[in-house]
């Protein structure tokens, strides 16, 4: 017994362990020596135990007490460890294990079941807003709260995952997070931004509220809106999941994040190349389903006079043609406009959409001069019927489809690969002196 507690600090024994094993042999010494003394004195004085009853009893109560010792220390549940950052003005280095604890304003996300649900006390950030790099939980998910929070470390990492962030991507992110916890200059500028954000989503038709090339300015700033809109996903979850949305349309559409990244390395550059792109996806007001994405719009200006002069209402499904997603065939973008028919009826009834429509250079009729009859794009564009701008005839967008097919702008035609139909199409109109236009058309849903 004497050797067993002798190991207990070479064993690094924790003391939540130690305790309880230290205390058994001395309680049973202690019960060992008033044994005589507690005997005695029922026989002297009471008179009404024997010997060997009062050692039955006094066994009794020393093994209680030793079982619910350690019983009572098990039901104390410490906070748990955060690899978090303290909130800015508060003691403690970048990193401190007892980090800060998580926002708790708004309604709560679900946690899976294996988690504990015991609330902790906030610590309020020093601008009496939540502190996006708070820390909840360790969940082992990349949304652990309804946020907007940005974790650290490996649930960065995950949560990056969760978004199809590429796997190349990872490490530079968790650099950039590090730098933005240091920084309290770029810092307030990723809050403004983030709360911002969040405050926006759910709603529809407000203006983005960040620049196209956000952080501007910020040196080695590539990777900060990718930050901003992972810090963000937690809030864009929680409104999916307050609507109904199926957790399947959730990932496919935020994972538009990762693709974005993809596509900005494929055109030579780091970081997200159009930031305001994706707070339509982060507020709810786009949704990809199969292989087409459709934003809710209520169109304005121009866009808005084309429809009217069409006979289409105000409000309409934008049709976006997202990257990477395969092949535009007839079979998979019928299989998308039949889920748009059932998706918003459901999940947004207050907001009748009665027809779709597309602004692409897919449907530039020239390319019909130039493709098979039966390409798919070709066959994409004859779903649509046009839209026309009254009173203002359509503009040459060159470097439109260029950007979307070849990536670089910049380059010479005679150097532009000439693989596919579409690239063959695009290089020898314009080598020829033609141009390209981006067109507009509808559809009745």
């Amino acid at each position: 017994m004497v050797a067993g507690v002798a190991l207990l600090p070479l064993l690094h024994a924790p003391p939540e362990v130690a305790a309880p094993v230290v205390a058994m042999p001395a309680g049973l010494l202690v019960a060992a020596a008033a044994l005589p003394v507690a005997a005695g004195r029922s026989r002297l004085v009471l008179r009404a135990h024997t010997p060997a009853q009062v050692v039955a009893g006094t066994a009794l109560g020393g093994v209680c007490a030793l079982v619910f010792t350690p019983l009572r220390r098990s039901r104390r549940v410490d906070a748990p460890r955060r690899a978090g950052f303290p909130p800015i003005g508060s003691a403690g280095p970048p990193g401190d294990a007892r980090g800060p604890t998580p926002h708790r304003g708004g309604p709560v996300e679900p946690r899976p079941p294996h988690l504990s649900d015991r609330p902790e006390p906030h610590r309020p950030h020093a601008s009496g807003r939540p502190d996006p790099l708070a820390q909840p939980h360790r969940s082992g998910e990349p949304h652990g709260c309804d946020g907007p929070y940005l974790p650290a470390d490996e649930e960065l990492a995950e949560a990056l995952l969760a978004l199809a962030v590429p796997f190349q991507e990872v490490n530079g992110l968790l650099a950039a997070r590090t730098r933005l916890a240091r920084d309290a200059g770029l810092r307030a500028l990723f809050e403004e931004a983030l709360h911002a954000q969040a405050a926006a989503v759910g709603t529809l038709g407000q203006p983005a509220g960040i620049d196209r090339d956000w952080p501007a300015g910020v040196a080695d700033g590539a990777g900060f809106a990718t930050l901003l809109f992972t810090a963000l996903a937690p809030r864009t979850r929680a409104h999916h999941r307050a609507l109904g949305v199926p957790p399947e349309v959730t990932r496919s559409t935020l994972a538009d994040l990762g693709r974005q990244l993809v596509v900005s390395r494929w055109r030579g550059h780091t970081g997200l190349g159009n930031p305001r792109w994706l707070t339509l996806h982060f507020r709810g007001e786009l949704f990809q389903l199969g292989r087409l994405q459709f934003q809710r719009r209520l169109l304005t200006g121009a866009d808005a006079a084309a429809a009217r002069a069409a006979g289409v209402g105000d409000r309409t499904l934008q049709v976006h043609i997202p990257d990477h997603c395969g092949p535009l065939s007839p079979g998979a973008c019928d299989r998308a406009l039949d889920r748009a028919r059932a998706f918003f009826p459901r999940y947004f009834p207050g907001e009748p959409y009665r027809s779709a429509c597309v602004f692409s250079w897919l449907l530039d009729p020239q390319l019909a001069d130039h493709l098979p009859e039966e390409s798919n794009i070709v066959r994409f564009q004859r779903r649509f019927a046009p839209l026309r701008r009254p009173g203002r005839p359509p503009q040459p967008e060159d470097t439109n489809p260029l950007r979307y097919v070849f990536g670089d702008v910049e380059r010479p035609l005679e150097s532009l690969p000439r693989d596919t139909a579409v690239q063959r199409a695009l290089v020898d109109h314009l080598r020829a002196g033609g141009h390209w236009y981006v067109r507009g058309g509808w559809l009745a849903l």
